[in-house]
């Protein structure tokens, strides 16, 4: 179960309120974070021509290190709350250019620390540190910070609930994503992200009670109409989705952050107009630091559009439609679909003509074959937490296998024996070998072939089994797997499938006419499917709808060497 955050304290909501703050949020932010941010920040990105960028090469992860300050070293995050605090504002500002910066206030830090020391339970404990460094009644000790603490996961958490100081001859640790903090020893430590601190630990200044984010403990709560399962766990992705979400009148720093936002997801950029209206509600703000609502407003438009497309029918009537979110350069979304439709040659005789003629081998692909692709900056993180698609077609296409009897794939587990898996009556169960199975006990789907039974039945995969489809106005496009011709008997096996109807065992897809042939090639020879190079020139065809120009001059070349071809020239 999780609850939103309690509400903050006033004086970090007047903070948020402040142009000048809210322009160094991440620079106060990382003052006051107890672990290290490890990743690589390009920086270079941002020169001046667009809105800001938080980008990073690499894994991203977070460091923390020792209590106790190494020989001639400067105090950081951690670090600096329990070395010299009477200097404290002293020691902070010296890593971010002095007391005397003109782009940061001491004032501020001062009362951030006021801020922090009141309110932030992790800061508590580290202070608790301090004091016992202080009273030398312990000759060495750690902090561990627990995996999971408190009962509830919407109580405010108190210190001795996230961590304890722990003797040197006390426990290391009780899990493995307990963070153990040494006192002396000098290694840092990267924090596991399944920690239930990891967020509060690097951004102290929106997680201002140091309260716990995720964990592996979380399970999903139940509501009326909803079945949830007893081991049904709340994933990591569900969590962040939660956080990316307003709330009515609850009021959430991590949505006014700006900056600091960006870095925790990624940013982005758009001038909609429901955008402006939205943003018009958080003022100091500016689209670039809300990337979760333009993935939410483009989404929107995206499906706006398909509605608009299937229901008005400004292109005629839609049979399907294929898109992918690409996002660009300055994490501009962009949409490319591709759409079948054909507009009525009565009604709309110009645009029938013009998609009649260009709808395959037409100029389509041809208008700016030079046209550079540009290089993503991913919005995709905010996109990939609202579990918004990437890509999406319409109507869904099921793949149908096409095997030679008793010579279908199984996939097994590494650890499982060769008998368990021979002796797996559901392993060796297929689309190809339950359509036969069905047709053998039942008779109202013997007037369909293989490749056709998904118009009027769907595979269950879980079940693995057919069966007839309740809603008839919605349909599947089957699509057999791709054989080489190479591939002799099962590229002649997939070919009768498709023409073959009501099998009942294997035998009958080489029946034609109440003759059975001995190999497929024979059978597709008596259906008058070769011959004049039918079967290759159907094949290049096929191939075409997905293939490279360089792929098919490939497939060409095997025909031509592999294949019985009696007219290359004309093939």
């Amino acid at each position: 179960m999780v609850a939103p955050d309690p509400a903050p304290p006033e004086e970090i909501k007047n903070f948020f309120q402040g142009h000048r703050f809210m322009e160094n949020i991440r620079a106060y932010n990382q003052m006051f974070s107890m672990t290290s941010f490890g990743a690589w920040i390009d920086e270079s990105i941002n020169d001046g021509s667009g809105p800001y960028v938080f980008k990073i090469s690499g894994q991203l992860y977070h460091w923390i290190g020792s209590l106790c300050l190494p020989k001639w070293c400067m105090p950081r995050f951690l670090q600096l709350y329990v070395y010299d605090t009477k200097h404290e504002v002293h020691n902070i500002m010296s890593h971010f250019g002095g007391e005397e910066s003109d782009r940061l206030s001491s004032d501020v830090v001062a009362r951030l620390i006021v801020l922090l020391d009141t309110h932030n339970e992790l800061v508590k404990l580290f202070r608790t540190t301090l004091e016992k460094c202080l009273e030398n009644t312990l000759p060495s000790f750690r902090i561990c910070l627990f995996n999971v603490g408190g009962s509830r996961q919407n109580d405010l958490p108190v210190s001795n609930s996230i961590g304890a100081i722990v003797s040197d001859s006390g426990p290391k640790s009780g899990s493995d994503y307990d963070v153990i903090i040494e006192c002396k020893v000098g290694t840092p430590q990267r924090v596991n992200k399944l920690h239930p601190h990891y967020m509060s630990l690097q951004y102290p200044l929106l997680f201002i009670y140091g309260q716990r984010g995720f964990h592996i403990d979380m399970k999903l709560r139940r509501v009326p109409g909803r079945r949830v399962r007893n081991n049904d766990k709340l994933t990591m992705n569900m969590f962040y989705s939660f956080q990316l979400h307003k709330r009515l009148n609850l009021y959430s720093l991590l949505m006014r952050s700006g900056i600091l936002f960006q870095q925790y997801v990624v940013t982005a950029y758009c001038r909609w107009s429901e955008m402006t209206r939205y943003m018009a509600n958080y003022p100091g703000l500016t689209t670039i630091d809300r990337a979760d609502v333009i993935c939410r407003i483009f989404q929107m438009r995206v499906n706006q559009f398909e509605k608009f497309v299937k229901i008005d029918q400004p292109l005629g009537y839609l049979h399907g439609v294929l898109y992918t979110i690409e996002i660009q350069k300055r994490g501009l979304p962009h949409y490319h679909t591709l759409l079948w439709a054909f507009p009525p040659p009565g009604g709309d005789p110009c645009g029938y003509k013009v998609v009649t003629e260009l709808m395959m081998h037409g100029t389509y692909g041809l208008a700016n074959p030079s046209s550079p692709y540009m290089d993503g900056e991913p919005l995709q993180s905010c996109w990939r937490i609202l579990n918004f698609p990437i890509h999406h077609h319409e109507p869904p296409v099921q793949k149908l296998v096409a095997h030679l009897e008793h010579m279908q794939t199984m996939t097994f587990r590494d650890n499982q024996s060769l008998q368990s898996v021979i002796s797996n009556p559901a392993g060796k169960k297929m689309t190809l070998t339950e359509w036969i199975s069905y047709n053998r006990s039942s008779f109202d789907g013997r007037n369909l072939a293989y490749l056709d039974f998904l118009l009027s039945y769907s595979w269950e995969s879980n079940h693995k089994l057919w069966k007839r489809r309740k809603v008839t106005t919605k349909f599947t496009i089957g699509r057999l797997s791709y054989m080489h011709p190479s591939a002799r008997e099962v590229f002649y096996l997939r070919m009768l499938l498709c023409h073959q109807k009501g099998s009942t065992y294997f035998i009958y897809l080489q029946t034609v006419n109440n003759n059975y042939y001995p190999i497929y090639h024979l059978a597709c020879e008596a259906m008058c499917l070769l011959g004049d190079d039918k079967e290759w020139g159907k094949t290049l065809d096929e191939a075409s709808a997905t293939a490279t120009a360089a792929q098919l001059r490939t497939l060409f070349v095997h025909i031509l060497l592999y294949c019985e071809v009696g007219n290359p020239l004309q093939l």
